[in-house]
Formats: structure tokens, sequence, C-alpha cells
């Protein structure tokens, strides 16, 4: 048997099938093709952090937003295959993300910040700042937080919008002088 008189066999047997069966097995496929897509494009995503020498924060950040567009898009696919009508598809979905805009706003404007931050680097880790009135080394940056360690051992959290709202003091770094 050839390979076009398998696959001829298979379409045959899948147009027999009743249209739930088959409504599930195209579901399944999307599933998986979208399971499939994602280990491929995040495989090459950790490839470009190595090889640019990205910041791991970076990278994940770039994995989440790969993530969410995947997942909207294999969502699309699943109600297409269900029958949902796209207006209903599309319109729930406005009204979801008007309702989410609002509600977070605050947090995705951080979540931007964060990402900006990670980007530009105005900053690195163990560098010696001054952030508002706080003057201390950069313990941690994240895409919401951005720590700072005082010189008495105090951890202060500053939110990445704040950090990009205010004058940053960066010191000049020598070596072995703060640890």
């Amino acid at each position: 048997m050839s390979i076009t008189e398998s696959l001829i066999s298979i379409y045959a047997f899948l147009t027999s099938l009743p249209e739930p069966i088959k409504a599930l097995i195209q579901i399944i496929i999307v599933i998986i093709i979208a399971f499939v897509f994602d280990k491929i494009i995040v495989r090459y995503i950790r490839r470009a952090e190595k090889k640019f020498k990205l910041d791991p924060n970076v990278t994940n950040a770039m994995i989440l937003i790969f993530r969410f567009f995947l997942i909207i898009g294999a969502l699309s696919a699943i109600s297409a295959i269900g029958g949902l009508p796209s207006e209903l598809f599309v319109s729930l979905s406005a009204v979801l993300g008007a309702a989410l805009g609002f509600a977070s706003a605050e947090t995705i404007g951080n979540f931007i910040a964060g990402v900006y931050l990670l980007i530009s680097k105005p900053f690195d880790i163990g560098d010696f700042v001054k952030i508002k009135d706080v003057e201390g080394i950069i313990k941690e940056i994240t895409v919401n937080y951005t720590k700072v360690i005082t010189a008495d051992g105090k951890t202060v959290l500053f939110s990445n919008r704040d950090v990009l709202k205010t004058s940053i003091i960066v010191y000049e770094r020598k070596e072995n002088v703060y640890n």
C-alpha cells in the first residue's frame, strides 16, 4: 500500500465518522500542533538567549508573550471547529479584553516597564544606585519589581513603573568596592 492510498483510506475513514467525533479529532489535532509549535519556538528562543547572551528575564518575557498569542490562536481555531460564530468570539474577547485592561492597567504598565528595563539595562545587578531617596545595591530585576539592598541591610522593592518615572543615579563601579 502506497502513501497516497494510505492517506485516501484515512480520509475516507475520517469522513465517515459522525460530526462530533470529527470535531473532537480536529480539536485534538489543533492542541497537538500548538504543543509542538510551542516546544519548537521555545527551543529557538532559548538558543537565541545563549547566542546573544540575553538576560533570562527577557527570555522568559518573550516566551510568555509568545505563549499568550499561541493560546489565543489555538482557542480561535478550536472555536471555529466547534461551530462558534466568529462574531461571538470577537465580541466576547473584546469585552473580556476591555474588562481585563481596565482592571489591570497598573499591572500591565508595570510589566511593560519591567520588560523595557530588562532590555535597556540602565543598571545591572550589583550596581550601586540611588532611586528616589534610597541608595543601595541592585539585588534583583524582574518584570514587576526592582529590589535594592540598602546599607543597613533592608530590602526595598520599587515597582518598575516607579523606577522609570524617577531619576536614577548609577554610581561608578570600581572593582571590589562593595559586595
